[in-house]
């Protein structure tokens, strides 16, 4: 089963819709000799209310649109979908566009070298003849492609929104049909979605499936786990080992996992860190394929120009330009990191109306720390009016998402009953949460409850 998009960008060899009818010149009519024969459809593309997060992928046919077109060369022919036939009654093929009639039904499209694309109101049937060349389209299986919608909804860069639970209804089905990248999204999900016990060993399951499907990001994965020491224990050994395996299988992702252990000076047998290396590895994860990763290299790249980072001058504008970047392409971590700036006054005259725009950007795009952020301003009252009750329905969406950020300070909430009733039980079970985290503030909290009696 497959997927095929098209692609516009000539430069890399490959062909859009508005390229099919280039080669003739204007106003002559072909001959019916030189395109009859028979085509078949092999993708098509669905539009209109309803089909928003499908809109500019193709989907394959499959078994449940199965048709074919044959047009002979005196203008007639026969269109089959799903075993019933209708006559086509005419055709003529004009500068590479094509028109045909067909039981009361007219279709317009284009064709050239053996490639048919009709038009039928919202949807779009791509159709080839025996023979053609179809490798200038991107071609992904069904199951990449339903993967790719849950994309859209896991960064909120679909017409519909950020929206978690339908991102993982779309990884696992997409994952069910054989998609090796809907494994690694489903554990991407289980690494940075939620704090249920033994989330991290859900998240290596599934990044090992995607691995035995041969899937470079399965490696990738894994290795982010045991370079955190998340659910397995610390090995930055093994953690390189993995992530040079996807590396040399191409995976462009492993240079960005490769760069933060530069970066943070976890490469085994090197006592620092080494910055310029790492950006050299974060560039190359640029050109990932993968939205996150892509997006993450980014903002690492930005982040080593705001001071910290040894053998980079501090270069606010520089670090800025790096995260609008991303945050063009709509990843949220970038938004945060903005709103960060202005909330800040690094690099920035320090706004925190500012601040809270790109918050809320960023919460609308998915980031966990973003929730924690917007339910942080409300408590203390920057840049909008203070409100504890606000400040916890944001954090407790920051829970909902994964964060450990905003799970612990929703329990610093119910422990003092701030915005909610106090409720020593709900507060010990978000330091829990969070100290299984190593969220460091969380087992002082707990001390604390231990000592006083509190929720336990």
């Amino acid at each position: 089963m497959c997927l095929i998009l098209a692609c516009a960008v000539t430069s890399c060899g490959k062909i859009s819709i508005a390229d099919i009818a280039t080669i003739l010149p204007v106003g002559q009519k072909e001959a019916e000799s030189t395109h009859a024969g028979e085509y078949t459809a092999f993708a098509r593309e669905f539009g209109g209310e309803g089909y928003e997060m499908l809109s500019g992928r193709l989907t394959e046919t499959g078994d449940s649109y199965i048709s074919s077109i044959t047009l002979d060369d005196k203008g007639k022919g026969k269109l089959t979908v799903n075993g019933e036939s209708a006559d086509i009654t005419s055709w003529e093929v004009s500068d590479g566009n094509i028109s045909l009639t067909s039981g009361g039904l007219e279709l317009t499209g284009t064709i050239k070298d053996g490639i048919m694309i009709l038009t039928n109101g919202d949807n779009t049937v791509y159709y080839a003849a025996e023979g053609a060349d179809i490798s200038s389209f991107e071609v992904l299986s069904y199951g990449d492609y339903l993967t790719a919608v849950g994309t859209d909804y896991y960064y909120g860069t679909g017409a519909d929104g950020y929206d978690v639970d339908k991102a993982y209804s779309a990884f696992l089905n997409g994952s069910e049909q054989g998609s090796a990248y809907g494994w690694f999204c489903l554990g991407r999900i289980y690494t940075e979605k939620t704090l249920e016990e033994g989330h991290y060993d859900k998240a290596m399951e599934y990044y090992e499936k995607a691995a035995d499907l041969g899937s470079g990001l399965g490696y990738v994965g894994q290795a982010y786990l045991y370079q955190k020491g998340k659910g397995v224990d610390k090995d930055p050994e093994k953690a390189q080992q993995l992530y040079m395996k996807a590396a040399l299988e191409g995976t462009l992702e492993a240079y960005a996992g490769i760069g933060n252990m530069y970066a943070y000076g976890e490469i085994p047998g090197i006592s620092s860190a080494d910055s310029i290396l790492a950006k050299e590895y974060y560039e190359m994860a640029v050109g990932s394929s993968d939205f996150g990763w892509r997006n993450y290299a980014r903002v690492m790249i930005g982040s080593l120009y705001n001071g910290t980072a040894e053998g980079f001058d501090r270069d606010f504008e520089e670090e800025m330009k790096w995260y609008k970047e991303a945050a063009d392409e709509g990843y949220g971590a970038a938004m945060y990191n903005i709103g960060y700036m202005y909330e800040t006054g690094e690099g920035v005259s320090q706004d925190y109306e500012q601040a809270m725009e790109w918050f809320v950007k960023a919460a609308e795009h998915g980031y966990g720390n973003a929730f924690a952020a917007i339910g942080y301003m409300y408590e203390n009252g920057l840049g909008v009016e203070a409100d504890d009750k606000e400040a916890v329905s944001w954090f407790i969406k920051a829970f909902e998402n994964g964060n450990t950020t905003g799970t612990y300070n929703l329990g610093n909430m119910y422990l003092d009953g701030k915005g909610v009733e106090t409720d020593h039980a709900k507060a010990m079970r978000c330091f829990e949460l969070t100290a299984a985290e190593d969220y460091p503030d969380s087992f002082n909290n707990m001390a604390y409850m231990y000592i006083n009696g509190l929720g336990v």
